[in-house]
């Protein structure tokens, strides 16, 4: 059995691919910057207020809080610099604050002051992460106020600095995420990943039935293999990574005999991905089992189901790894329509000791005997808890205490010393 997953933790059992949706702390930057334009918009009693972006010979809106105003100042609206203020103030030709736009030589002349119109116009530089001054932040009147003045200013450019830091948060983190892409685009595009193989006994009779695959990532920059599908994953390249992945264990699994049967860990993400099917059927089929972590949430089990059943046709089969720890529970055991059943290193750990661990084992076999699945207990690491699954009679079992995640040759010779039978299910 192959079975590709993050691996590299103390305990095998706890080697599928867990995945964490990155959830910020506070309010997104983008919500604190539209309320910065509320708040200072109100303050000054003025009907729009807007962050502005100067690229180049274009000014681009990013932020606007214009009520009333939506069809004439929206985000994503794009004109010439030569054609709005932004430039103007950025040079120093037009003041930060202009009680009355039409009042002053370079702007009474511009075709935008009498197109809103603009009355009066406070804005102000916001320095960017860089040191630049790209941005502005930017309140205006469709009426003149002669009452603005240099408070005002003021107050505007403490609304400013507000949403500075803000924009300055988003720059970095869009500077990270393209560090972050390029480095997932490269692991992938070099193939800088191994496999290891950790061997899947028969316990009744101490054969090797397979080898679960364990995904190897480089160590510069050092981090825990699960890092490398979470930073994946927040860039959109999981299913990447994931079917890189499983083209180099298929592709190694073709060395090993035909009786043994091959796993990878796949996400629901990546089973729906349009080139899963294609990646899959390059290969010879027929002993894999596609194996989803209980950990994993699966929003549309139908969906799942649909990509998965042509596969079965080819003599794919199913497995539900982490069974009895995830909150999704019976219903990924009952919507998956698992083939094998793998028991949570946490059920396999208290087993020994705990008669609620018992009893949810039994149950679970009961179940997998009802529905012909197979029970398969992972993250055996101690003599008693050997013992403890034989007692149960529990026939397959893998971890530490069965043999460690070694490479492809090593797994070779292990496989060689200890002989295999196919699994009869």
């Amino acid at each position: 059995m192959v079975q590709l997953s993050a691996g590299g933790g103390k305990s095998d059992g706890d080697t599928g691919l867990r995945l964490n949706e990155y959830r910020p702390a506070g309010p997104a930057p983008e919500s604190v910057i539209q309320s910065t334009l509320n708040s200072a918009r109100r303050h000054l009693g003025m009907k729009m207020a807007y962050i502005s972006r100067v690229d180049g010979d274009k000014s681009h809106l990013v932020y606007v809080d214009a009520p009333g105003f939506e069809a004439a100042m929206h985000p994503g609206s794009v004109r010439d610099v030569s054609e709005v203020y932004c430039q103007h103030i950025l040079d120093g030709r037009v003041p930060q604050l202009l009680p009355d736009a039409a009042c002053h030589p370079v702007t009474r002349d511009m075709q935008i002051t009498h197109l809103l119109p603009v009355g009066a116009h406070i804005s102000v530089p916001i320095r960017t992460r860089e040191g630049e001054f790209s941005f502005l932040f930017c309140c205006l009147d469709t009426e003149p106020n002669s009452s603005l003045n240099a408070r005002d200013i003021g107050v505007v450019r403490l609304f400013a600095e507000i949403a500075g830091a803000q924009i300055a948060q988003q720059e970095e983190h869009e500077h990270q995420t393209r560090q972050t892409r390029e480095r997932i685009e490269t692991l992938i595009a070099r193939k800088q990943f191994s496999i290891a193989y950790q061997p899947l006994w028969n316990i009744t009779n101490a054969r090797i039935l397979g080898f679960e695959c364990l995904a190897r990532f480089p160590t510069d920059p050092e981090r825990d293999p699960y890092s490398w599908f979470e930073e994946a994953e927040s860039v959109g390249l999981l299913a990447e990574l994931e079917l890189a992945l499983i083209e180099a264990a298929l592709t190694s699994a073709k060395i090993f005999p035909e009786d043994v049967r091959l796993s990878i860990n796949v996400s629901a993400g990546t089973i729906l991905h349009p080139r899963f099917a294609d990646t899959l059927l390059a290969f010879d089929v027929s002993r894999l089992i596609i194996e989803l972590t209980e950990h994993a949430q699966i929003s549309d089990y139908g969906a799942v189901r649909a990509a998965l059943d042509p596969l079965r046709t080819f003599g794919v089969r199913v497995a539900l790894d982490d069974a009895g720890s995830g909150c999704a529970g019976l219903q990924h055991i009952l919507g998956v329509n698992a083939d094998f059943i793998k028991l949570d290193r946490s059920l396999v750990d208290s087993l020994h000791d705990s008669p609620v661990s018992r009893a949810m084992i039994a149950a679970l076999r009961y179940f997998a005997h009802q529905t012909d699945a197979v029970i398969i207990a992972e993250g055996v690491e101690t003599r008693e808890e050997f013992d403890a699954l034989r007692a149960l009679g529990i026939k397959y079992a893998q971890g530490f205490f069965l043999g460690k995640p070694v490479g492809f040759k090593l797994s070779r010779e292990l496989l060689m010393r200890a002989g295999a039978n196919g699994m009869e299910v």
